[in-house]
This record gives structure tokens, C-alpha cells and sequence, in this order.
């Protein structure tokens, strides 16, 4: 197993759109005023606040332009956010293989390959699929339990070898 990066992760991570509503509140500027100087419509404004669509890389720039904030914070702030809600999604559809895990050998795998002693389901489950180096516990059944090339066998009988 290769060497893990060990990276800040932290547990709550707030989308852009809060960022953006405390600025305009500093500022004392309206959605609808952010709006018309982004020539963005409101509706587009008001979702990003809320959250429900992504900052783009020309949303970061409008917003640099109008705010000051560099569009490399925003996007910064975007990819933190999207990143976090990635996690906390599969953080909830690794918790139910159970069975999967059950099926490893988890004494022999703490004891050679690292894995750790926890008892945490999710935390195993993570630490297996960096061990064998898969996605999910669906790609172990394509990568380890399915051929991935077939072989021809000949039936054994005696060789004959052609000499001229």
C-alpha cells in the first residue's frame, strides 16, 4: 500500500452562497442590486446564495469584478464545498456494506496490510478500498472476482514434435 497524504478535512464546510450573502450584507447591496451589476439575472443570484447551483468560472469573475474577492477564492470556496458534499454522500452509501467487509480478512489484513483496528464500518470500508485500490465495493466484483482475460486450454495427449 502506497503512502497516504494526510490532509485537513473538516467536518462542516458552508457553501459559497453564504460567503456571498455576508458580503452583501457588509456592503449593504441587494441580491437584485448584485444582479444588475453582474447582468446576471436575479433568479441566478438568489440560487447561488441558496446554494442550489454551482458557482462557474465566469460567475468567480463577475463576482471578483463586482465584490473585489478574487475569482480564485470563489472557485476555491466552490470546489471546498462540492468536495465536502462528495464526501458526506459517500460517507452514507459506504456505511451499508457490511456484508462486503465481513466477506475480507480483516485480522490477517490489520495484521500485514495496515488496515486499522477500528470498529467503525465506514472507516474500514475506506481503508479496504485504498488497500485494493478500487472505488467501491461494486468494482471489487469487476476487478477481483471476474476474469479479466480467459484462457484457452488444450486437452492434455501427446506432443508431437515436427523435425525436418
Amino acid at each position: 500500500m502506497g503512502e497516504r497524504l494526510f490532509r485537513y478535512e473538516p467536518d462542516v464546510v458552508s457553501p459559497p452562497g453564504e460567503t456571498l450573502e455576508e458580503m452583501l450584507e457588509e456592503r449593504g447591496m441587494t441580491q437584485k442590486e448584485l444582479a444588475q451589476r453582474m447582468g446576471r439575472p436575479l433568479k441566478t443570484v438568489n440560487e447561488i446564495v441558496k446554494g442550489k447551483v454551482a458557482l462557474t468560472a465566469d460567475t468567480a469573475l463577475q463576482l471578483e469584478r463586482v465584490l473585489g474577492a478574487p475569482a480564485s477564492f470563489w472557485n476555491r470556496r466552490e470546489a471546498d464545498y462540492r468536495e465536502y458534499r462528495s464526501r458526506v454522500e459517500e460517507q452514507q452509501r459506504l456505511a451499508g456494506h457490511e456484508e462486503w467487509l465481513r466477506a475480507l480478512p480483516l485480522p490477517w489484513m490489520r495484521k500485514y496490510c495496515g488496515l486499522s483496528r477500528t470498529r467503525d464500518c465506514t472507516t474500514l470500508v475506506k481503508e479496504a478500498l485504498d488497500f485494493f485500490g478500487i472505488a467501491s465495493p461494486a468494482q471489487w466484483d469487476t476487478v477481483y472476482t471476474h476474469p479479466q482475460a480467459l484462457f484457452r486450454c488444450s486437452k492434455p495427449g501427446p506432443v508431437s514434435l515436427a523435425t525436418s
